[in-house]
């Protein structure tokens, strides 16, 4: 949805974003946050807005205003190839990395609550701790995770 690429902000949210700035004639800054900050620097009234997409819970609602859903995801699970967890009942007893402030640690509350759950600050934080075989697997929404196979085949 949005990410840095050479040092820049790109990403669906970023362009849409620069689309209706330019309609209203406004100009965008972009500043780089962790996950867990967007809300709460919304609404402290830090930024504007969070070119991001974030899953709205009632909690988030109640803190900042959202635009009409553009999109819906998914989450999975995705592990180690020398350590694979093909399902999440495979994960029972594990431990499963999550971005700190996502909506889905709750959800993996609730499917999997045997799962054990590492928060770590952003999902390279995370993909590290996998890699290094600190956490058993990493639960993150499918675009994310595809990104990140993609780039550790391993």
């Amino acid at each position: 949805m949005s990410f840095l690429q050479d040092g820049k902000p790109t990403g669906f949210m970023v362009e849409l974003v620069d689309t209706i700035a330019e309609r209203l004639g406004l100009k965008v800054t972009y500043v780089s946050t962790t996950f867990a900050a967007m809300v709460p620097a919304v609404q402290n009234h830090q930024y504007d807005t969070a070119a991001f997409g974030v899953l709205v819970t009632p909690a988030r609602a109640a803190a900042v205003n959202f635009t009409t859903a553009i999109g819906y995801g998914q989450a999975q699970l995705i592990s180690r190839k020398n350590a694979p967890l093909e399902k999440i009942e495979s994960a029972l007893g594990k431990t499963a990395a999550v971005t700190t402030g996502s909506a889905l640690i709750p959800l993996l509350q609730q499917i999997a609550p045997k799962v054990s759950i590492k928060e770590f600050p952003n999902i390279a934080s995370s993909t590290n701790a996998l890699l290094a075989g600190q956490v058993d697997g990493l639960f993150t929404g499918n675009a994310t995770a595809d990104r990140v196979v993609a780039q550790h085949p391993s």
